[in-house]
């Protein structure tokens, strides 16, 4: 994910609340679907680099994210926001995406374990990241320490941190439980710190 990527994902995006839109979106309006992948395209995409996948792999789970949002679409019931909806769709299809390259061999990056106690708790208390992160040189040092991280820490780090997501838009996006996010959270936010510290 290059430094303007990450600018451009905290750009604000638009807000569908109305029952209007919920009507038009399960009956499949032309207008309003053609309003949302125009809107969404970019953002759904850098969420996917964001998360590690390569730019093919981004866009074919962008497209896959579509095409199943057209297929469920007409069962939209409006009880989460458009954005939340999306996002968890997309989500999926990351998750099956990452389980079918295990099937074939492929490896995740291990989490380094040993830096927690058994209890779950840090061996040696980490400096807060923000510190680190503002006295890196460049947003580039930021890129590359995110593409070290986990895959479910650097999900709930882009989806909070640079998507601007809310806790429990990304609690419901990812599948969690508010304490599993929190320590996915500071997990990231820990491993991050110690990277840019490196660098």
């Amino acid at each position: 994910m290059r430094a303007t990527n990450i600018v451009g994902a905290l750009m604000s995006t638009v807000t569908y609340e109305t029952d209007t839109f919920i009507h038009n979106v399960r009956n499949l309006d032309h207008q309003t679907l053609r309003d949302l992948v125009t809107n969404y395209t970019a953002i759904l995409r850098r969420a996917c680099l964001g998360m590690g996948f390569g730019p093919d792999q981004a866009d074919e789970l962008v497209q896959n994210t579509w095409t199943t949002f057209f297929d469920i679409a007409p069962r939209f019931e409006g009880r989460s926001k458009i954005k939340t909806f999306l996002f968890g769709i997309m989500y999926n299809k990351a998750r099956e995406l990452r389980r079918d390259h295990k099937k074939h061999g492929h490896e995740e990056w291990n989490e380094f374990e040993s830096r927690f106690d058994e209890t779950g708790h840090w061996v040696r208390p980490p400096t807060d990241p923000s510190v680190f992160a503002e006295r890196a040189q460049s947003l580039v040092h930021l890129e590359e320490c995110l593409d070290e991280l986990p895959v479910q820490q650097k999900t709930a780090f882009t989806l909070k941190e640079v998507q601007e997501f809310t806790t429990q838009e990304v609690i419901e996006v990812m599948g969690v439980s508010a304490n599993n996010l929190g320590v996915l959270s500071f997990r990231a936010k820990a491993n991050l710190r110690e990277c840019l510290e490196n660098k």
